[in-house]
């Protein structure tokens, strides 16, 4: 994480740097523009597009408590729901298809969130158990997670076997 908010963060002053020295270079001495800063400057600003993204992902993924592999799962999963809603209903009610996925939601809770292995409860939490609670480690390479790399908690909505439980047999707290 702190390499790619570093590398975002210089991608970006590249690509502004060159584009505003390059502008200004061409306008104040009239000078022609060499077609080599025209493919430095679409390197960079590719770069700062790719890494900005990959971090935003990577950000979005520790809020949600998932690897990217369980990510991908979690999105076959609600592809299957969404197939199994496509079969029991026609194409035009999706009335009926949105009050099926709350009628699950309020059993099973909710796929993205409490239907998660690894969810601990809030965004902030996720975060803290990967970047630590100290904020300079969030942006600097100091400090250390809570955990210990090895071990991680589990959600309480999950049985020992890590089956996800009904809402009804969650620990009261969490109902």
């Amino acid at each position: 994480m702190n390499f790619l908010q570093a590398a975002s963060v210089f991608t970006l002053y590249t690509f502004a740097t060159l584009l505003g020295f390059s502008i200004d270079g061409t306008t104040k001495f009239n000078a022609d523009f060499d077609p080599q800063y025209i493919v430095i400057i679409a390197l960079s600003v590719l770069f700062a597009i790719l890494t900005t993204i990959l971090l935003i992902s990577h950000v979005l993924l520790i809020w949600s408590g998932q690897s990217t592999v369980e990510n991908i799962h979690m999105h076959e999963i609600q592809a299957r729901e969404s197939r199994a809603l496509d079969r029991a209903f026609s194409w035009w009610d999706c009335g009926a298809k949105r009050r099926m996925r709350r009628e699950w939601d309020e059993e099973w809770g909710d796929m993205s969130t409490e239907g998660n292995l690894w969810w601990l409860g809030s965004r902030r939490e996720g975060w803290e158990d990967v970047m630590g609670k100290s904020v300079w480690g969030w942006f600097l390479p100091v400090g250390r997670s809570q955990s210990d790399g090895l071990t991680y908690p589990v959600n309480p909505r999950f049985d020992e076997e890590g089956r996800l439980r009904r809402r009804t047999e969650w620990p009261k707290h969490l109902q």
